[in-house]
C-alpha cells in the first residue's frame, strides 16, 4: 500500500493491507468503505472513497466523488471531518 493510505494503514496496524488482500477493498472508482478507527487516530471514523487508477481520473471526476462524500456525511450528520485530496 502506497501513496497517501500507507501513514494512516500504519498507525491502524496494517489494517487497510489486510483488507486489501482479503479483497475487500481495492480502491476502484466509486468503491466506498465506512471503517471504525479502532481507536487508532482521533477519528471515529474513516471514510474511503475509491479513485480508480490515477492515470484515469481528473478534476471533474475528483469533483463529482466529493460531492458524493459531502452528501455521505450530510446523511450521516456528520459536521466535523478531514479529507484528502490526491494531487493531480
Amino acid at each position: 500500500m502506497g501513496g497517501a493510505l500507507s501513514g494512516l494503514n500504519e498507525k491502524m496496524a496494517g489494517f487497510l493491507s489486510h483488507l486489501q488482500e482479503k479483497g475487500f477493498w481495492t480502491g476502484s472508482r466509486g468503491e466506498t468503505v465506512l471503517l471504525a478507527s479502532q481507536d487508532a487516530i482521533r477519528a471515529e471514523k474513516i471514510l474511503l472513497k475509491g479513485l480508480g487508477e490515477s492515470t484515469d481520473y481528473d478534476v471533474q471526476l475528483l469533483v463529482g466523488h466529493i460531492r458524493e462524500v459531502g452528501t455521505t456525511f450530510n446523511k450521516m450528520e456528520i459536521k466535523e471531518f478531514g479529507i484528502h485530496i490526491p494531487v493531480l
